[in-house]
């Protein structure tokens, strides 16, 4: 109920180490996407931690029938959405890529909205169904 996410379709080659190299400086750049939350005395307080470097889990659709793509992304997605996160250790945002085809990728990102200004939710929401 509290993750947000947004998924793109990417048409081309796509080097993987490049698009993690871009994510880990995006997560340099903001504070908020290096913060977790933790309790000190009864009283929430913010964690900013320093950048590390961030992988982003791939999963392999090649061997599936192209018609079967929808179905199997779609089940990543939901799952990925479903997965909660943890306040306290992070990371508070995760990324997947989706391989379908030597040049089709699927790149999925999916935060904690606690780390989303209120006009981010709306513009990055993705409905799955």
């Amino acid at each position: 109920a509290y993750n947000t996410q947004t998924a793109w379709h990417i048409d081309g080659e796509l080097d993987l180490d490049h698009l993690d190299t871009a994510i880990d400086e995006i997560i340099r750049r903001h504070e908020v996407l290096r913060t977790t939350f933790a309790e000190h005395d009864g009283i929430p307080v913010q964690i900013a931690h320093p950048p590390t470097t961030h992988h982003s889990t791939r999963h392999d659709l090649t061997h599936l029938h192209p018609d079967h793509h929808d179905h199997h992304v779609r089940d990543i997605l939901r799952a990925e959405l479903d997965t909660p996160f943890d306040l306290t250790t992070g990371p508070l945002l995760r990324s997947h890529v989706l391989q379908l085809a030597p040049t089709s990728h699927v790149l999925c990102l999916t935060w904690h909205h606690i780390v989303l200004d209120g006009w981010s939710v709306g513009v990055f929401h993705t409905e799955l169904d």
